[in-house]
């Protein structure tokens, strides 16, 4: 009767444990399972994040590319607007009398 009632208890104990052990293995899983999940997520948003800054890198180059080229066209403009501004008064010089063009000429040297 001794020995039954010892392998009972014996079996009962390793039941409890096998049942511990049991739940134990499924907690250890779960947290595989999640940190892989992590893992994954962490790994997509830093390839997001590297194509992200990629096309913002792209857009810095194109962005500059447009300014320098917007500052070479205003600066060709304001040349082209020079020119014909200069033609222009060289054109009404020429028309002027001789006269206005002394009178002009003293005026502006009283205004210097």
């Amino acid at each position: 009767m001794a020995v039954s009632i010892c392998v009972t208890v014996d079996g009962a104990l390793f039941l409890l444990l096998a049942v511990e052990e049991s739940r134990s293995i499924r907690t250890r899983r779960r947290w595989r399972r999640q940190v892989q999940r992590l893992r994954l997520a962490r790994e997509s948003a830093a390839q997001s994040a590297y194509e992200v800054e990629a096309r913002l890198r792209g857009m810095e180059q194109a962005w500059q590319h447009v300014e320098s080229r917007s500052h070479t066209l205003a600066e060709q403009y304001r040349q082209q607007c020079l020119f014909e501004l200069e033609q222009r008064l060289h054109k009404i010089r020429r028309e002027l009398p001789t006269e206005q063009l002394v009178l002009s000429g003293l005026w502006e040297r009283s205004a210097a």
